[in-house]
């Protein structure tokens, strides 16, 4: 009989092995379900909801009624309120700027009247005097050996002065008349000779400073007058008008 150590004598571990994983007793195909309503329902707090001020707000609502209805009242009664906002078409006198009375246009000169008989009026080197204009003359002459007007013959009294530096030689056949219905005529030179008693005095030649008065005859139809008389310094000259009322 072996009275040695045995050799079957169980291991003893020393220290800390590293623990096995726990074995899953069930598979995951395996594995049981657990049904929701073993789950505990979550906590439900309840609030108290708070309460409207329903009398504030009405409160609030009429006080700013009333002061929109307050300001549309002035604004429609002030001009001034409304001029400074903007909504007055017309401004009121006060807001308008003063403006200064603008100066009266001074009146233009008015043109002097048209010379008449009686006023000396010029043409070139000459200064014509007409005294006076008798209408109506049936003839001019001695009554067996005068002249017989056509119509009528009117008998213009003048005076030509030579106010220029050279000397002028005046001819009635440049004169004219202009009569009511428009007619223009010149002088006769015929019936002026007898009008002047047989010295044409309308063919000499006036020197500068010397005058000469003489009677033109113009004849014009009886149912007519002379409105106008046109005197000339010579054929070509531009002439000057003499109005006759």
């Amino acid at each position: 009989m072996e009275t040695g150590p045995r050799d079957d004598t169980p291991a003893v571990w020393v220290g800390r092995a590293t623990p096995r994983p726990p074995v899953d007793p069930w598979s995951t195909a395996e594995q049981p379900i657990v049904p929701p309503h073993f789950a505990p329902p979550p906590q439900v707090i309840y609030v108290e909801r708070p309460r409207r001020r329903r009398g504030c707000l009405f409160t609030l609502g009429v006080l700013v009624a009333l002061v929109a209805g307050t300001a549309t009242v002035l604004l429609l009664l002030s001009p001034a309120l409304r001029g400074l906002v903007g909504i007055d078409n017309e401004p009121s006198d006060s807001a308008q700027p003063s403006q200064s009375p603008s100066p009266s246009p001074t009146p233009s000169p008015e043109p002097p009247p048209p010379p008449r008989v009686g006023d000396p009026v010029r043409d070139g080197v000459f200064e014509f005097v007409v005294h006076d204009v008798t209408c109506g003359v049936p003839s001019v002459g001695p009554e067996l050996i005068g002249m017989k007007a056509e119509g009528q013959y009117c008998i213009i009294d003048l005076t030509v002065t030579n106010v220029g530096s050279v000397p002028g030689i005046f001819t009635d056949t440049a004169q004219y008349v202009t009569t009511a219905d428009g007619t223009r005529r010149n002088a006769n030179s015929t019936a002026g000779l007898w009008a002047n008693e047989g010295i044409h005095v309308w063919i000499n030649l006036v020197d500068q400073g010397d005058s000469v008065s003489g009677k033109l005859v113009f004849d014009i139809p009886v149912d007519t007058t002379i409105e106008t008389i046109e005197l000339h310094d010579s054929p070509f000259s531009d002439g000057v008008i003499v109005t006759v009322e």
